[in-house]
């Protein structure tokens, strides 16, 4: 293979990893911030729920002439204590769900970086079999005619 051809594939293949990666990345941000935003959406819509449950026994018990201390108070704090951890809950889960797909995208990034790795060397390894490191001074052919002039072997500059 032509060591214009090797360099043309190479610098293509980096092209597309690269673009996939950021394409990705671009993606996986938009996921992790849409579930971030629907884990405050469904706070905020148990917070709501709770309210309105915790007004129900506070009513019942105004109508039926308890006094609200003591144990009807104690209920109606256990009652916003789980109002709170519901919410609380629920958020949660979106923010994990929101993590997950960052994590997965940072692995992702991870592969993507091995793989633009492995391109580049195995670029240099085909350069390398083609003859373009050798200390010949036959010029490199780059592409459509260009030349380069091999560099001097290292040792041998004075």
């Amino acid at each position: 293979m032509a060591t214009g051809a090797i360099i043309a594939l190479s610098a293509a293949s980096l092209g597309i990893t690269a673009a996939s990666i950021a394409g990705s990345a671009k993606a996986a941000d938009a996921q992790a911030d849409a579930a971030r935003d629907a884990g405050k959406e469904a706070e905020k819509a148990e917070r709501t729920r709770g309210a309105r449950q915790a007004g129900k026994p506070r009513v019942a018990f105004a109508k039926s002439g308890v006094d609200q201390v003591g144990t009807p108070l104690d209920v109606l704090g256990q009652a916003a204590e789980d109002a709170e951890l519901n919410a609380l809950r629920a958020k949660f889960g979106f923010d994990q769900r929101a993590s997950l797909i960052e994590s997965q995208q940072d692995q992702r990034v991870l592969q993507g970086v091995a793989d633009i790795t492995g391109t580049i060397l195995g670029s240099v390894g085909a350069l390398d079999n083609a003859g373009a490191f050798s200390s010949s001074s036959t010029p490199l052919k780059i592409g459509s005619g260009s030349t380069v002039s091999s560099p001097a072997p290292i040792g041998s500059i004075a």
